[in-house]
């Protein structure tokens, strides 16, 4: 266990089952990566994922289709964007007198 600036980093020796030991150069750390981790980029209609996260897109193949900041996949670009206000979602008309 490493503690720099308030921060804990656990350097690994040992893993459990389906867990494979890997030397992480940017942090020189040890960490414990799932055996079955996907090995190339799982995203639709992505051309090159994050590196180090295959479900996490950083530029899609389409030219009508932009990543998505919320989860990382590729959507299709929209001319409007779609809005939902307050009295939409409660079904309230604003300009009308109660009796």
């Amino acid at each position: 266990m490493i503690i720099e600036n308030g921060v804990i980093k656990l350097n690994c020796s040992d893993c459990i089952e389906d867990n494979i030991l890997y030397y992480h150069v940017d942090t020189d750390l040890n960490i414990c990566k799932y055996k079955y981790f996907e090995k190339q980029c799982v995203v639709k209609y992505c051309k090159t994922c994050v590196p180090g996260n295959n479900y996490f897109c950083s530029e899609c193949l389409p030219s009508n289709y932009e990543v998505s900041p919320l989860t990382g996949g590729c959507v299709r670009k929209t001319d409007k964007v779609p809005a939902v206000y307050f009295k939409d979602i409660f079904r309230l008309k604003m300009n009308q007198y109660k009796q």
